[in-house]
């Protein structure tokens, strides 16, 4: 690839559009939020007192178009965590929660703050083996959008090894290893995308214009290079 600036959101084909919608407000009130998480009487009661503030977090953000602040992002993530750290048995909730949050921002993207709770909830243990996966793959993707490849590689290349059926993390990986100019290992991770995900259009576009780019392939891939271009 070119070293030029790249438009990211063209390359993994995606709406750059982040928001629209709205939040309901919380019926809990913010300080009712944090008294109940100092509860010491009831783990439930400080449980669902940061689920609560969460959602006042992520409603504020209504404020900002979907996203965060950043100053608001980082004090959130310092809040679970510090609830992790004065709880300790609450470790495999905190890492589904930070997970979740991230997926949240990313649905409405907001690449900065997903980024954020994805790599916050790598400190948690996750039982859950679908979040777990995904979290990574989510996580190698939001690095790939801000061009961090390398780090990219190595979260990419773990969910692959935990879950090789899945198509999500093969399609990315090719997308790291297509800008870190491995051609040809991305082209096999483009078509085992194809292959687990039997034709996932984005994959499949993934693979065509990265033969279009590197004429070299299109003996290897006829019936990919012979098929409509990209759109």
């Amino acid at each position: 690839m070119s070293d030029e600036k790249k438009n990211m959101y063209e390359e993994l084909f995606i709406d750059a559009e982040k928001w629209c919608g709205e939040y309901f407000i919380p019926y809990t009130p913010k300080w009712k939020c944090l008294r109940m998480m100092r509860s010491k009487k009831d783990q439930e009661i400080r449980r669902r007192g940061l689920m609560m503030l969460v959602e006042w977090y992520r409603f504020e953000t209504s404020r900002n178009r979907g996203k965060y602040d950043s100053a608001a992002c980082d004090e959130l993530i310092g809040i679970i965590a510090d609830f992790a750290k004065k709880h300790p048995d609450s470790g495999f909730e905190v890492g589904m929660m930070l997970g979740q949050e991230g997926a949240s921002s990313e649905k409405l993207r907001d690449y900065e703050s997903a980024l954020k709770f994805y790599q916050a909830s790598l400190g948690f243990p996750v039982d859950d083996p679908r979040l777990r996966y995904f979290r990574l793959n989510n996580l190698g993707f939001c690095l790939n959008l801000f061009q961090k490849f390398d780090v990219a590689e190595e979260f990419l290349r773990a969910a692959v090894a935990m879950a090789p059926e899945r198509y999500n993390a093969w399609k990315n990986l090719g997308v790291t290893l297509e800008h870190q100019g491995k051609y040809e290992e991305a082209a096999d991770c483009y078509m085992k995308a194809i292959e687990h995900s039997q034709g996932e259009r984005r994959s499949v576009r993934h693979l065509k214009r990265l033969i279009i780019r590197q004429p070299a392939l299109t003996e290897k891939y006829p019936d990919i290079h012979n098929e409509e271009d990209p759109q």
